[in-house]
């Protein structure tokens, strides 16, 4: 929908808009991926899950992870 402008769409530009459905969007809506590609792994292999990819929305720990995992090993 975002790729189509739908957030300029007359109707949805103002629900898009509110702090409220925004919150729901960044916060609640959102999930994290890491499990779909753990399962890709080889066994063994190991992964590293970073961003949002471990919970969606929650920026301060997902920069805070991707920095420990790219300097920390």
């Amino acid at each position: 929908m975002l790729d189509w402008g739908a957030g300029r769409w007359p109707g949805l530009s103002q629900l898009f808009s509110h702090p409220a459905f925004r919150d729901w969007l960044y916060y609640q809506a959102r999930q994290g991926t890491a499990e779909r590609f753990k399962q890709l792994a080889k066994p063994g292999q190991a992964v590293t899950a970073i961003g949002d990819a471990v919970l969606a929305g929650k920026s301060k720990q997902a920069i805070a992870s991707a920095f420990e995992a790219a300097l920390l090993g």
